[in-house]
Protein backbone atom coordinates (compact mmCIF):
# COMPACT_ATOMS: atom_id res chain seq x y z
CA UNK A 1 0.00 0.00 0.00
CA UNK A 2 2.81 2.41 -0.87
CA UNK A 3 0.44 4.94 -2.41
CA UNK A 4 -1.73 5.05 0.74
CA UNK A 5 1.26 5.56 3.03
CA UNK A 6 2.48 8.52 0.99
CA UNK A 7 -0.98 10.02 0.98
CA UNK A 8 -1.37 9.57 4.74
CA UNK A 9 2.02 11.14 5.48
CA UNK A 10 0.83 14.44 4.02
CA UNK A 11 -2.26 14.54 6.27
CA UNK A 12 -0.55 15.19 9.64
CA UNK A 13 -2.61 17.77 11.51
CA UNK A 14 -5.74 17.27 9.44
CA UNK A 15 -7.49 15.09 12.04
CA UNK A 16 -8.86 11.59 11.98
CA UNK A 17 -12.04 12.50 10.06
CA UNK A 18 -10.11 14.16 7.26
CA UNK A 19 -7.71 11.21 7.06
CA UNK A 20 -10.58 8.74 6.74
CA UNK A 21 -12.15 10.90 4.03
CA UNK A 22 -8.94 10.99 1.98
CA UNK A 23 -8.44 7.24 2.25
CA UNK A 24 -11.99 6.39 1.19
CA UNK A 25 -12.36 8.57 -1.90
CA UNK A 26 -14.00 6.32 -4.53
CA UNK A 27 -11.35 4.76 -6.75
CA UNK A 28 -8.45 6.05 -4.72
CA UNK A 29 -7.24 2.75 -3.30
CA UNK A 30 -8.46 0.73 -6.29
CA UNK A 31 -6.92 2.90 -8.99
CA UNK A 32 -4.32 1.11 -11.08
CA UNK A 33 -2.15 3.19 -13.36
CA UNK A 34 -0.33 0.86 -15.72
CA UNK A 35 2.49 1.55 -18.11
CA UNK A 36 0.79 -0.71 -20.66
CA UNK A 37 -2.97 -0.32 -20.59
CA UNK A 38 -5.39 -2.96 -21.84
CA UNK A 39 -6.95 -2.69 -25.29
CA UNK A 40 -8.98 -4.82 -27.65
CA UNK A 41 -9.73 -5.03 -31.35
CA UNK A 42 -12.90 -6.77 -32.48
CA UNK A 43 -14.20 -7.22 -36.00
CA UNK A 44 -17.11 -9.20 -37.43
CA UNK A 45 -16.56 -10.56 -40.95
CA UNK A 46 -19.42 -12.42 -42.61
CA UNK A 47 -20.74 -13.65 -39.27
CA UNK A 48 -17.33 -14.56 -37.80
CA UNK A 49 -16.17 -12.37 -34.91
CA UNK A 50 -12.41 -12.03 -34.37
CA UNK A 51 -11.18 -10.35 -31.16
CA UNK A 52 -7.62 -9.47 -30.17
CA UNK A 53 -6.94 -8.51 -26.55
CA UNK A 54 -3.59 -7.07 -25.54
CA UNK A 55 -1.79 -4.51 -23.40
CA UNK A 56 -0.13 -1.57 -25.17
CA UNK A 57 3.50 -0.75 -24.30
CA UNK A 58 4.90 2.60 -25.44
CA UNK A 59 8.36 3.51 -26.73
CA UNK A 60 9.01 6.14 -24.01
CA UNK A 61 12.12 7.43 -25.76
CA UNK A 62 13.47 4.03 -26.72
CA UNK A 63 14.41 3.16 -30.29
CA UNK A 64 12.51 0.26 -31.81
CA UNK A 65 15.78 -1.23 -33.09
CA UNK A 66 18.73 -1.25 -30.77
CA UNK A 67 17.00 -0.41 -27.48
CA UNK A 68 14.09 -2.81 -27.95
CA UNK A 69 14.55 -5.44 -30.67
CA UNK A 70 18.05 -6.80 -30.54
CA UNK A 71 18.61 -5.69 -26.91
CA UNK A 72 15.72 -5.75 -24.41
CA UNK A 73 13.92 -8.16 -26.74
CA UNK A 74 16.92 -10.15 -27.85
CA UNK A 75 17.08 -11.93 -31.19
CA UNK A 76 15.69 -15.45 -30.95
CA UNK A 77 13.32 -14.52 -28.11
CA UNK A 78 9.68 -15.66 -28.29
CA UNK A 79 7.83 -12.41 -27.58
CA UNK A 80 4.14 -11.68 -27.16
CA UNK A 81 3.25 -8.57 -29.22
CA UNK A 82 1.94 -6.62 -26.26
CA UNK A 83 2.68 -6.61 -22.52
CA UNK A 84 1.56 -8.10 -19.18
CA UNK A 85 -0.77 -11.01 -20.03
CA UNK A 86 0.03 -12.62 -23.35
CA UNK A 87 -1.81 -11.12 -26.31
CA UNK A 88 -4.72 -13.33 -27.35
CA UNK A 89 -6.77 -13.87 -30.49
CA UNK A 90 -10.26 -15.35 -30.22
CA UNK A 91 -12.68 -16.42 -32.94
CA UNK A 92 -16.17 -17.85 -32.59
CA UNK A 93 -15.72 -19.78 -35.86
CA UNK A 94 -12.86 -21.47 -37.69
CA UNK A 95 -10.57 -19.02 -39.49
CA UNK A 96 -7.36 -18.85 -41.50
CA UNK A 97 -4.38 -16.68 -40.57
CA UNK A 98 -1.49 -16.38 -43.00
CA UNK A 99 -2.30 -19.76 -44.48
CA UNK A 100 -2.86 -21.53 -41.14
CA UNK A 101 -6.27 -23.21 -40.70
CA UNK A 102 -7.16 -22.41 -37.10
CA UNK A 103 -10.18 -23.90 -35.27
CA UNK A 104 -12.54 -21.63 -33.35
CA UNK A 105 -11.30 -20.76 -29.87
CA UNK A 106 -8.79 -18.57 -27.99
CA UNK A 107 -5.03 -18.60 -28.51
CA UNK A 108 -2.10 -16.69 -27.06
CA UNK A 109 -0.12 -14.88 -29.76
CA UNK A 110 3.68 -15.00 -29.93
CA UNK A 111 6.37 -13.93 -32.36
CA UNK A 112 9.87 -15.38 -32.45
CA UNK A 113 11.93 -12.33 -33.36
CA UNK A 114 15.13 -12.59 -35.40
CA UNK A 115 17.17 -10.31 -37.62
CA UNK A 116 15.51 -12.04 -40.59
CA UNK A 117 11.98 -13.40 -40.96
CA UNK A 118 9.99 -13.90 -37.77
CA UNK A 119 7.79 -16.83 -36.77
CA UNK A 120 4.17 -16.25 -35.78
CA UNK A 121 2.98 -18.72 -33.11
CA UNK A 122 -0.58 -19.31 -31.92
CA UNK A 123 -0.67 -21.40 -28.74
CA UNK A 124 -3.88 -22.96 -27.37
CA UNK A 125 -2.96 -21.83 -23.83
CA UNK A 126 -4.53 -18.36 -23.80
CA UNK A 127 -3.77 -17.67 -20.13
CA UNK A 128 0.02 -17.23 -20.22
CA UNK A 129 1.99 -14.30 -18.81
CA UNK A 130 4.22 -12.39 -21.22
CA UNK A 131 7.45 -13.73 -19.70
CA UNK A 132 6.38 -17.37 -19.69
CA UNK A 133 6.50 -18.08 -23.38
CA UNK A 134 4.93 -21.22 -24.79
CA UNK A 135 6.91 -24.41 -24.90
CA UNK A 136 6.95 -26.35 -28.18
CA UNK A 137 3.68 -28.15 -28.77
CA UNK A 138 2.04 -30.12 -31.56
CA UNK A 139 -1.10 -28.08 -30.91
CA UNK A 140 0.55 -24.81 -31.93
CA UNK A 141 0.07 -23.05 -35.24
CA UNK A 142 3.20 -21.55 -36.81
CA UNK A 143 3.78 -19.38 -39.89
CA UNK A 144 6.72 -17.36 -41.18
CA UNK A 145 6.07 -13.61 -41.19
CA UNK A 146 8.17 -10.73 -42.47
CA UNK A 147 8.55 -7.51 -40.44
CA UNK A 148 8.58 -4.35 -42.56
CA UNK A 149 9.57 -0.73 -42.00
CA UNK A 150 6.80 1.81 -42.55
CA UNK A 151 7.11 5.48 -43.46
CA UNK A 152 5.39 6.50 -40.21
CA UNK A 153 5.76 5.59 -36.58
CA UNK A 154 3.40 4.98 -33.65
CA UNK A 155 4.41 5.61 -30.05
CA UNK A 156 2.21 2.87 -28.59
CA UNK A 157 1.98 -0.69 -29.88
CA UNK A 158 -1.17 -1.15 -31.96
CA UNK A 159 -3.18 -3.94 -33.50
CA UNK A 160 -5.36 -2.79 -36.42
CA UNK A 161 -7.25 -4.08 -39.45
CA UNK A 162 -6.39 -1.52 -42.16
CA UNK A 163 -8.64 -3.25 -44.72
CA UNK A 164 -11.72 -5.44 -44.27
CA UNK A 165 -13.16 -7.54 -47.11
CA UNK A 166 -16.30 -9.69 -47.42
CA UNK A 167 -14.22 -12.82 -46.70
CA UNK A 168 -11.37 -11.52 -44.56
CA UNK A 169 -9.12 -8.64 -43.55
CA UNK A 170 -5.57 -7.36 -43.37
CA UNK A 171 -4.31 -7.65 -39.80
CA UNK A 172 -1.41 -5.46 -38.68
CA UNK A 173 0.74 -5.25 -35.56
CA UNK A 174 2.79 -2.04 -35.43
CA UNK A 175 5.20 -0.57 -32.91
CA UNK A 176 7.31 2.41 -33.85
CA UNK A 177 7.86 2.14 -37.61
CA UNK A 178 8.10 -1.66 -37.45
CA UNK A 179 5.05 -3.61 -38.59
CA UNK A 180 3.99 -7.16 -39.28
CA UNK A 181 1.16 -7.65 -41.75
CA UNK A 182 -0.94 -10.82 -41.75
CA UNK A 183 -3.84 -12.00 -43.91
CA UNK A 184 -6.99 -13.07 -42.08
CA UNK A 185 -9.66 -15.14 -43.84
CA UNK A 186 -13.02 -16.53 -42.70
CA UNK A 187 -15.26 -19.26 -44.04
CA UNK A 188 -17.82 -17.56 -46.33
CA UNK A 189 -21.46 -18.08 -45.43
CA UNK A 190 -22.39 -17.88 -49.12
CA UNK A 191 -20.50 -18.87 -52.28
CA UNK A 192 -20.72 -15.79 -54.48
CA UNK A 193 -19.30 -17.33 -57.67
CA UNK A 194 -20.70 -19.85 -60.15
CA UNK A 195 -19.03 -21.99 -62.78
CA UNK A 196 -20.13 -21.56 -66.37
CA UNK A 197 -22.08 -24.82 -66.14
CA UNK A 198 -23.81 -23.74 -62.91
CA UNK A 199 -24.78 -20.37 -64.37
CA UNK A 200 -25.90 -21.65 -67.79
CA UNK A 201 -29.53 -22.50 -66.82
CA UNK A 202 -30.20 -18.90 -65.75
CA UNK A 203 -28.46 -16.96 -68.52
CA UNK A 204 -30.70 -15.19 -71.00
CA UNK A 205 -33.22 -12.39 -71.35
CA UNK A 206 -36.48 -12.15 -69.41
CA UNK A 207 -39.55 -9.95 -69.74
CA UNK A 208 -39.98 -8.44 -66.29
CA UNK A 209 -43.06 -6.96 -64.66
CA UNK A 210 -42.15 -4.93 -61.59
CA UNK A 211 -44.95 -4.20 -59.14
CA UNK A 212 -45.57 -1.02 -57.16
CA UNK A 213 -43.60 -1.75 -53.97
CA UNK A 214 -40.99 0.03 -51.88
CA UNK A 215 -38.38 -1.26 -54.34
CA UNK A 216 -39.49 1.03 -57.18
CA UNK A 217 -42.52 2.07 -59.17
CA UNK A 218 -44.55 -0.39 -61.23
CA UNK A 219 -43.24 -0.81 -64.77
CA UNK A 220 -42.13 -3.42 -67.30
CA UNK A 221 -38.71 -3.94 -68.87
CA UNK A 222 -36.31 -6.57 -70.21
CA UNK A 223 -33.65 -8.02 -67.93
CA UNK A 224 -30.64 -10.04 -69.06
CA UNK A 225 -28.75 -12.41 -66.78
CA UNK A 226 -25.07 -12.76 -67.68
CA UNK A 227 -21.91 -14.23 -66.10
CA UNK A 228 -19.12 -11.75 -65.31
CA UNK A 229 -16.03 -12.66 -63.28
CA UNK A 230 -17.84 -15.91 -62.34
CA UNK A 231 -20.68 -13.86 -60.81
CA UNK A 232 -24.29 -14.02 -62.02
CA UNK A 233 -25.19 -10.41 -62.85
CA UNK A 234 -28.23 -8.55 -64.17
CA UNK A 235 -28.97 -4.87 -64.73
CA UNK A 236 -32.09 -4.20 -62.69
CA UNK A 237 -34.36 -1.20 -63.19
CA UNK A 238 -35.44 -0.14 -59.72
CA UNK A 239 -37.55 2.59 -61.25
CA UNK A 240 -38.23 3.89 -64.74
CA UNK A 241 -35.18 6.17 -64.52
CA UNK A 242 -32.76 4.28 -62.26
CA UNK A 243 -30.94 1.00 -62.95
CA UNK A 244 -27.75 -0.71 -61.80
CA UNK A 245 -25.92 -4.03 -62.05
CA UNK A 246 -26.83 -6.42 -59.24
CA UNK A 247 -25.13 -9.70 -58.28
CA UNK A 248 -27.23 -12.78 -57.70
CA UNK A 249 -25.74 -15.07 -55.06
CA UNK A 250 -26.98 -18.64 -54.60
CA UNK A 251 -28.72 -19.13 -51.24
CA UNK A 252 -30.41 -22.48 -51.97
CA UNK A 253 -31.32 -24.64 -54.94
CA UNK A 254 -32.63 -22.22 -57.63
CA UNK A 255 -32.91 -19.44 -55.01
CA UNK A 256 -30.70 -16.34 -55.06
CA UNK A 257 -30.08 -13.29 -52.89
CA UNK A 258 -29.19 -9.87 -54.27
CA UNK A 259 -25.67 -8.52 -53.81
CA UNK A 260 -23.95 -5.17 -54.25
CA UNK A 261 -21.09 -5.04 -56.75
CA UNK A 262 -17.99 -2.90 -56.26
CA UNK A 263 -15.17 -3.01 -58.80
CA UNK A 264 -16.35 -6.33 -60.15
CA UNK A 265 -16.59 -8.10 -56.78
CA UNK A 266 -19.49 -8.80 -54.43
CA UNK A 267 -19.16 -6.33 -51.56
CA UNK A 268 -22.41 -7.08 -49.73
CA UNK A 269 -25.24 -9.62 -49.86
CA UNK A 270 -28.73 -8.61 -48.73
CA UNK A 271 -31.41 -10.84 -47.26
CA UNK A 272 -34.48 -8.63 -47.75
CA UNK A 273 -35.31 -9.96 -51.24
CA UNK A 274 -35.10 -13.52 -52.62
CA UNK A 275 -35.27 -14.56 -56.27
CA UNK A 276 -36.56 -18.08 -57.05
CA UNK A 277 -36.37 -19.60 -60.54
CA UNK A 278 -38.72 -22.16 -62.08
CA UNK A 279 -36.96 -24.64 -64.37
CA UNK A 280 -38.30 -25.93 -67.68
CA UNK A 281 -38.14 -29.43 -69.12
CA UNK A 282 -35.03 -28.45 -71.11
CA UNK A 283 -33.13 -27.67 -67.89
CA UNK A 284 -33.24 -23.92 -68.47
CA UNK A 285 -34.96 -21.44 -66.16
CA UNK A 286 -38.24 -20.44 -67.77
CA UNK A 287 -39.33 -17.85 -65.20
CA UNK A 288 -38.58 -16.36 -61.80
CA UNK A 289 -40.27 -14.49 -59.00
CA UNK A 290 -38.66 -12.04 -56.63
CA UNK A 291 -40.24 -11.71 -53.19
CA UNK A 292 -39.51 -9.67 -50.08
CA UNK A 293 -39.02 -11.32 -46.70
CA UNK A 294 -42.71 -10.84 -45.91
CA UNK A 295 -43.53 -12.77 -49.14
CA UNK A 296 -44.65 -9.63 -50.99
CA UNK A 297 -44.19 -10.14 -54.73
CA UNK A 298 -41.66 -7.58 -55.99
CA UNK A 299 -41.32 -8.63 -59.62
CA UNK A 300 -41.91 -11.52 -61.98
CA UNK A 301 -39.82 -12.47 -65.01
CA UNK A 302 -40.50 -14.79 -67.97
CA UNK A 303 -37.77 -15.99 -70.34
CA UNK A 304 -38.08 -14.57 -73.86
CA UNK A 305 -34.71 -15.69 -75.24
Amino acid sequence: MIGVKRHAARTVGLGAAALVTLLTVPGGADAQIKASEKASLSQTIDGTTITIEYARPSLRGRSIRGDLFGDQIRWGYVWTPGANNATTITSDKDFRLDGMDVPAGSYSVWMEVTEGPWTLILDPDAGLWHTQGPGPSEDQFRAEIEPVTLAWSVETLSWTMPAVRPNGADLRMQWGDLAVDMVLEVEPSLVVTLTAAEAAPYLGTYAVEQFDTNYGGAHAYELEFRLENDILVAEMEFSADFSMDIAFVAAADQVFQMGTLMEGSVAEVNDYVFTEFTMGADGLAESFEQRARDDTLVLRGTRIR
